[in-house]
């Protein structure tokens, strides 16, 4: 969850009446992930899988609750048979965004961990058979 910062300021001012002036500010910032959308047609390099979900993270910045700048965006492929977890480029991410059916080559994607090997029959996070 984003952490939530409330700053308070009080500012002394000679022009006015009542001898303040304070300030309320409610922002928020931190890393987030969001799913993209299933990529069905992307071979997994891992296990050989098709059918991939693409993921987007970012550091989100926001001011009274409205978003005002994502950072570092990110993208990455993710393989539900072998938990597979490939990092992309962001032109590859965007491309995967608005044309899910495309596939990209191998060389596109690197590997970011996670990944079970291929001789493994079992999930690596719940240990049920794939």
């Amino acid at each position: 969850s984003p952490l939530l910062y409330n700053l308070f300021a009080e500012k002394k001012s000679k022009k006015t009446v009542n001898g303040g002036v304070s300030m309320f500010f409610i922002g928020s910032a931190g890393s987030r992930c969001e799913r993209r959308g299933p990529v069905p047609n992307q071979p997994c390099p891992g296990c050989g899988r098709r059918g991939m979900e693409l993921i987007e993270t970012y550091f989100g910045l926001s001011a009274f609750f409205l978003p005002l700048a994502r950072l570092d965006r990110r993208y990455y492929l993710v393989c539900p048979g072998c938990a597979g977890v490939w990092e992309i480029s962001r032109a590859d991410g965007k491309l995967l965004q608005q044309h899910p059916e495309a596939v990209l080559p191998a060389d596109h994607l690197a590997a970011a961990g996670g990944f079970n090997p291929r001789e493994s029959r079992f999930c690596r996070r719940c240990g049920h058979p794939l």
